[in-house]
């Protein structure tokens, strides 16, 4: 069971070298829709609130 864990974590470490670039990618995607839907939900707040 050890082994095996160990194995999957240098597996994943090896992998996440490589898909650093992707992964800032996706995080920053990620941060800049999650601030729009943040601003338009905001908006629709203040509009429907009287």
């Amino acid at each position: 069971m050890k082994s095996s864990s160990n194995i999957l974590i240098s597996m994943f470490s090896k992998w996440s070298k490589k898909s650093t670039r992707k992964r800032r990618l996706i995080g920053v995607t990620l941060n800049l829709l999650t601030i729009k839907i943040f601003w338009i939900s905001l908006k629709r707040f203040f509009l429907l609130s009287p």
